[in-house]
Formats: C-alpha cells, structure tokens, sequence
C-alpha cells in the first residue's frame, strides 16, 4: 500500500513520522522514504520509480507520482511559480511541498485524484496534518476522530462519501489542491476538465489520442491488465505490447453461477483474441464471505462498490503470478458519454424531447392510471435529482428511512446541494456534457476507489492508462452529438480500430450476483443479516428498515434490495473495524479505534488461479 503523509506544524510533532507511516509501509517490501526539519516532516512509501524526495535548505518535496516524476523538478517549478506548480506536473500523483523558509505548503492531487490525499488544517494553530490513507493521518494526535454524520449520510445516498469520514479532515477532490500561506489553508481548482461544445475531434484524433495514452503504461516491468470483456480494457492490453515482446499478461474473474463457472465469459474471449498470457480467477459466495472483512479493515471509508471484490482475486491472482501493476480501462466510458449516469440521462432526454402535449395528455395519464406515477416524477427532474431521489435514502425518503438520533444530525438537502454545484460549475453549456462532467466526479471516483482497495489488499499496483492528458484532450474535444453509448460510439469505434480482429458483442458487463448468493449460500446471507442486526444499535437507520431487510425482503426482493443490503453491510463492517464499541445515540461521541485492524499482508498465500 503506497502512499505519503506528514505535517507541517508551528510546534515539534509528539509523535514520530515513521509512526505515523506505519499504515501506508505495511505492504510495502522498499525502505520508507522519510525527510523532516522544525516544522515540516513528510514519508514517503513505494516503489522507486513511482515515489521521489527533495530536501534542500528548508524545502521538503515529497510526490508519489507516475513514473519519471521527479520531486526536484517540482521544487524548481514550485520556486519560480508557486502554488501554480500543480499545472507543471502530468499524469498520476499526489505531491506535497513544505516550505519552512517561506512559511508555506502546498497539497495537490491528480485531475482525476487517482492518489487519494486526505487533510486535517488544525483551527487556530495554523497546522496541517496530510495522508494518502485515513489510518495514517489518525496516528497524529491532533487529527479529528469524531465520526461526521453528514459524511455517513452522503454515503447512504450516493454509496460513496466522496471524502473523509471523520469530521476536520477533508479530502482532496480532482483537480485540486490546498495552499497553506500564514497560517490560513485555502482549497482551490487548479484544473476543470473544458468541453468543447463544438468540437471537431475526428475518430483517427481519437485512435492517435488512445495509443498515446496506451504509451504511457507500455514497457512497465512486472504489469498486467485487468480484462472486464469490452473493448476498452481489450484495447488497452493490445496497445501494451511492444513490439517483439511476449504477449501481455491478462486477467479476470467470473462469478460461479452454482458449483461450475459459466462456461462463456467475454474477458476470456478478449483474451484469446489477443493471444495473451490469460488468467482467470472463479468466484464464489465463500470466497466473498472471506473478503468482505479483509476489504472493510483496509478501506478509509465504507466500501460502496461490489468490483472491489472483483478487483481483490484479480490483484491476487496477478501478484501470485509475479505482476507488481495491474491496469484497467477505468475512464474510458465516462469520459466519452458511455458511464452509468450519461446513459441514464439520454434516455429520459428522449423523454423530455417528446412533444408537450403528448406527455402532459397521454402518457402522464397513462402512468397515473398504471400507478407508474413516480417515472412522471422522476422525467421532470433534473439530473442531480433524479440520482437523490432514485436512493432509498434520498431527501423525499430520509425522515421514514433514519434514526431520529442521526436524522437530527444531518442535512437531508445536502447531497442534492452538493450535487447540483457540480452540475452548474461545469465548463460546458449542454446537458450531455455536464452529465458527464458529474459522472466523472461521482461514477469515476467510486470506480478508482474500489479498485484500488481490492488491488492495495492484494499488493498491486493499479494504473490507468485512459486517464491520461492525451486521452482527456481528445473527449473534451467532442461534440455532445458525438458522445453517445454503444457501439456505434465513436470513442467504441476508435478502441475497436486498435484491436487486432472482431471482438464478440458483450452481452453484460460482469457484476457480483449478490442477490441471488444472499438467496443460496447461508454463510453469505448470515454474514450479511447479522451486519444488519449489529448496525441497529448505531442508531443510523430506522429500525424498520433493518426489520424489513431481514424479514419480508428476501422472499421478494424489489428494485435495490441488494445495493441497500450491501451499503448497510459494509458501513458496519466498516464500523467494526473503525469504532466497534461506540454507538452514534449514545452521549459518547463516535470515535476511531486506535488500532484499526490490519488487512493480510500481500505476501500471504494467494488464490491459486486457472491459466488459460
């Protein structure tokens, strides 16, 4: 698990940086990088090629950081161009620059955070606690331990915090950075993606754009790629073979559907029409009832996400065959107008395009008459409504769905508040793009964070060459008319042109059939159901809710039965491992565990998997 962490203070640190690293150096087989002066101390943990320190007359630069990143050159950008730095650098990285001459300190993530940073800026003293993991930055006795309900909150909705759970600490968004200068820390965006309403970028723009991006991660020692069966990771794996070497070495899972593994699986078709090294991981109900608490031990915040259990075995299974990095197609879909929130939105677009009449007069009656009622709803909202109010525990539904403990403590209108900032404070005029621009800073997140908690248990690297300047260039140059899903695509066109042949039309994508496991594995269903009886007395849902999930619901599960059963599973599970004797209605505040539980260390026997 790499990472970086520090401080920059105005009195000595109680506690030593090498302590404070501990979370962040336990996977880690390469000595810890640490620097540290009066004021400011920094570690830094990693491979050699991806972690660079500078200290130098009071400056301390410390940048975790794609390959050829050097944390000099950043020291040089930072003393002749200041907190503008950030723009000097490209590709993946979180860096931190800690000027004791000057008083100063710079905190900055990537344009799409791929290296998390979180950050505590101490009220008062001026001080500045940093970590690329939460574990870490609550080591410091100064850091905020006091779990933030409207945190919780905004993971019920969205299935994602999209920050810290502990009140005082924040958490660096894309694109942006925290400039600390006497004694104030200021957030700013240093970088918004731009649209081009009427671009002009051509599909060979595109395919030149691609394997450019591809270059990027080519002739990385010991990588692999993780295949989902579509064209975006098949094309990736294609572009990462150089000439006159040995094929890539690809990866999957599939998810047994009873005691045998289906017997078609597009990621191993892809495989075969690359002619790669291929090695595929089969999963089953107990192989997800043992990296469950492995996953919410590790995670920073609950997990959200199903992939992470796919991302874990395909980590393992890559680092049981020697594979230190393991890429994936991560970005491509919702750059180009193809992720979960831009195809939902082009379908109610055909809606709302439909003529006045006909919608007021025939089909809103239509679905009054049906009792369809809340699909007439949801048409006349906006986007970032429509996402609120599709949760359970969206504003409209919160008061019945909450404790009146935790409901006391939030603000059932903030996700949606939070939500519709984005969607304004995007750099484009038309629907399609701001749709994606949410996308990329609500679907994309949650994505990168449950890959890369499945591959830090496993010990392995993640890399995303789609994410890259050339790639992200060459989306925003599209027209809106030009984004559309499927594939007639031009961004699915442009990936299928670097294939080496036809790839099999992809019936669906992958996901783990939780509702049907919760159904037939008792041991599943048991680790899920006495979650949900343990998460009563956190006094965060209603106990009705609880009641509900646990009885009636399994005989007939509706429309989101398993996503809410797997949101409310790991948010205790999370709790276990974080603060498992503290109940939120109680007088004592929800605190952290001062020994989070450690997940397996990398080197521990992985899966054996089936080379193909």
């Amino acid at each position: 698990m790499s990472g970086l962490c520090g401080w920059f203070a105005a009195q000595p640190a109680p506690i030593a940086i090498e302590r404070m690293a501990s979370p962040i150096g336990r996977f880690e087989r390469t000595p810890l990088k640490s620097a540290a002066s009066g004021r400011a101390a920094v570690a830094l943990s990693g491979s050699i090629d991806h972690t660079s320190l500078f200290h130098e007359d009071g400056l301390i630069v410390a940048l975790w950081g794609s390959p050829g990143q050097q944390a000099s050159l950043l020291a040089q950008r930072w003393r002749s161009h200041g907190a503008h730095a950030c723009a000097a650098l490209a590709g993946h990285f979180a860096f931190a620059i800690l000027d004791e001459c000057a008083g100063e300190a710079l905190l900055a993530v990537d344009r799409f955070a791929t290296r998390p940073l979180y950050f505590h800026a101490c009220s008062g003293s001026g001080d500045l606690l940093f970590a690329s993991s939460q574990d870490a930055l609550l080591r410091h006795p100064l850091a905020g331990r006091t779990a933030s309900a409207p945190s919780l909150y905004t993971y019920l909705v969205l299935g994602s915090m999209g920050g810290s759970a502990w009140e005082g600490q924040q958490q660096l968004g894309p694109g942006e950075c925290l400039h600390l200068r006497g004694g104030r820390a200021v957030r700013h965006t240093w970088w918004r993606m731009r649209f081009h309403e009427h671009g002009t970028g051509s599909r060979q723009d595109l395919e030149a754009a691609l394997q450019a991006g591809a270059r990027q991660a080519q002739g990385e020692p010991r990588a692999g790629v993780m295949l989902s069966g579509g064209a975006g990771s098949a094309a990736l794996a294609a572009q990462l073979q150089a000439p006159g070497t040995a094929p890539p070495a690809t990866f999957s899972v599939v998810y047994a559907n009873g005691p045998h593994a289906p017997a078609a699986n597009p990621a191993r078709q892809a495989a075969q029409l690359l002619a790669s090294r291929h090695h595929e991981q089969v999963v089953r109900p107990a192989d997800v009832v043992d990296a469950i608490p492995k996953l919410a031990a590790l995670s920073d915040t609950p997990c959200g996400a199903t992939s992470a259990v796919a991302h874990h075995y395909c980590g393992a299974l890559a680092r049981a065959q020697g594979v230190l990095r393991l890429a994936n197609g991560a970005g491509v879909r919702e750059l180009f107008g193809a992720g979960p929130l831009s195809v939902q939105q082009r379908h109610w677009a055909r809606y709302a395009a439909l003529p006045a009449a006909l919608r007021e007069l025939v089909l809103e009656p239509l679905l009054v008459h049906l009792h369809a009622t809340a699909l007439a709803d949801q048409a006349r909202r906006d986007v970032p409504a429509r996402i609120v109010h599709a949760s359970a525990f969206g504003a409209a539904h919160a008061a019945p769905m909450l404790a009146p403990e935790f409901r006391a403590q939030i603000d059932p209108g903030a996700p949606l508040a939070a939500l519709r900032q984005l969607w304004w404070g995007a750099q484009c005029r038309s629907d399609t793009n701001r749709t994606i621009a949410l996308d990329l800073r609500l679907s994309l997140p949650a994505r990168l964070a449950a890959s890369q908690l499945g591959c830090a248990l496993a010990g392995v690297d993640v890399a995303y060459p789609w994410l890259e300047e050339t790639v992200v260039a060459a989306a925003a140059q599209l027209a809106p008319h030009g984004k559309l899903p499927g594939r007639a695509a031009p961004h699915a066109r442009a990936l299928r042109a670097l294939l080496p042949g036809p790839l099999a039309r992809r019936t669906a994508r992958a996901t783990l059939p939780l509702v049907a496991w919760l159904q037939a594995d008792p041991d599943l269903r048991a680790l899920a159901f006495d979650s949900l009886h343990d998460l009563r007395r956190r006094h965060i849902v209603a106990d009705s809710v609880i009641d509900g999930l646990l009885s009636t619901s399994m005989a007939a599960p509706g429309p989101g039965f398993g996503n809410m059963v797997w949101r409310l599973m790991m948010l205790e599970q999370w709790f276990l491992y974080r603060a498992p004797h503290v109940l939120l209605g109680t007088s004592a505040p929800l605190t952290a565990s001062t020994a989070p539980v450690q997940a397996c260390p990398a080197d521990e026997p992985a899966p054996a998997g089936q080379a193909i």
